[in-house]
């Protein structure tokens, strides 16, 4: 079977698509939010056998990549040019990729300065990178122009991008969902395919996109890099991580968790961010470690390592303690629960901006203790003792 595959080159790409003056069919920015935060910019111009774009991401720091993505006919991808380096007047070398997709050509391994990368034999790959949605149009106008509710995707991300075999199926009106990587979107695109909206608040990354018609992104670019010599930069991720040790009587706990910030969302509805099953803190799951056996709910939970998650059922909250360890938050086996407690939920005077726990011990009972999982005003408690 002939599989389509994406050649991508780490020397400077010769005889790249230069951008013409024939009129723009899709031009416009997209801005990229979690919660009230700016995540990224990306501003795009797409014509009938190119698209420009230029994407300004502050994760982990402000990067600046640009793309020109040469198009067949029926607007699939055939080859494309990515540079990837610092905002304007930061110290630092550009990254240049090349990228082709040939769909007729067998899957032929590495080669010197060269990364053969496998796609999923469909008829044609589309590209995928991150903090960039306007490539997304180039799939949706696809969609449009079918006439079908539903399309294959095969999506190759050669510097990170969602890689795999995926589908969009379109709902009413307008919208459009699928199912990638982090999770599920939906989208918004007129009648010619071209993106509106976004909303990925159920999936993982919590993204949102809107539209807006024009942005100098080299000014954004300038003022993001001016935060982060500031000390503003994101960091490597969105969200912290910290380590908590605490003393219970003769039991020494340990908890490592991430530490989401509330970006003015709304965090206590329909679940916690939207997640009936959270992984009570962000990236990688939350890690909790005794050295004795706890009794919670009158029930032992023997010494050992587990990940917490929280189960939230209508206004009931619980924690969920699984012996599955290591993993990303977004990996939970049911099979692996050991056990799950009622929270008892409480109301806080004032927010916390980012989520925190906390083991508190209680006064006259030194072999008792109280787990508290704090996030804007909400306070949700597990009491327990040292068995």
């Amino acid at each position: 079977m002939f599989a389509a595959m994406l050649v991508v080159s780490l020397a400077t790409a010769q005889n790249a698509p230069m951008p013409s003056a024939e009129q723009a069919v899709s031009s416009g920015v997209f801005i990229t939010r979690l919660g009230t935060d700016t995540i990224s910019v990306e501003k795009i111009q797409r014509f009938a056998d190119h698209m420009t774009g230029k994407v300004v991401r502050r994760v982990p720091r402000t990067t600046v990549f640009d793309y020109v993505v040469s198009l067949r006919p029926d607007g699939s991808p055939d080859h494309a040019i990515f540079t990837f380096g610092p905002p304007p007047g930061v110290n630092g070398t550009p990254r240049t990729i090349f990228v082709r997709a040939t769909p007729d050509s067998m899957y032929a391994g590495e080669k010197r300065d060269t990364l053969v990368m496998r796609s999923w034999p469909l008829a044609h790959a589309f590209l995928s990178m991150p903090d960039s949605y306007g490539l997304f149009e180039l799939w949706l106008a696809g969609l449009r122009r079918s006439g079908r509710d539903t399309m294959g995707l095969n999506l190759v991300g050669p510097v990170g991008g969602a890689t795999g075999r995926f589908s969009a199926t379109r709902g009413g009106g307008d919208t459009v969902r699928t199912v990638l990587p982090p999770g599920r979107y939906l989208l918004l695109a007129d009648a010619r395919g071209r993106l509106q909206k976004l909303d990925a608040t159920t999936s993982t990354i919590k993204h949102t996109v809107q539209r807006v018609a024009d942005a100098d992104l080299n000014a954004i670019a300038a003022h993001f890099a001016a935060v982060d010599a500031k000390g503003g930069a994101f960091g490597p991720a969105v969200s912290s991580r910290d380590t908590l040790r605490v003393s219970i009587g003769v039991a020494d706990l340990k908890l490592d968790y991430g530490r989401p910030s509330k970006r003015g969302r709304v965090i206590f509805d329909h679940g916690v961010l939207g997640d009936t099953l959270w992984r009570t803190g962000a990236n990688a799951a939350t890690q909790f470690w005794t050295d004795r056996d706890l009794v919670i709910d009158g029930r032992t939970l023997a010494a050992g390592k587990y990940t917490l998650w929280t189960r939230v059922t209508g206004d009931e909250y619980a924690l969920v303690f699984n012996s599955q360890t290591g993993q990303w938050g977004t990996e939970h086996d049911p099979a692996r629960d050991v056990a799950q407690f009622p929270l008892t939920r409480s109301s806080m005077k004032s927010p916390l901006e980012i989520f925190t726990i906390g083991i508190a011990t209680v006064p006259n009972r030194p072999q008792a203790g109280v787990l508290h999982l704090r996030w804007d005003t909400t306070d949700l408690s597990l009491p327990f003792s040292v068995k």
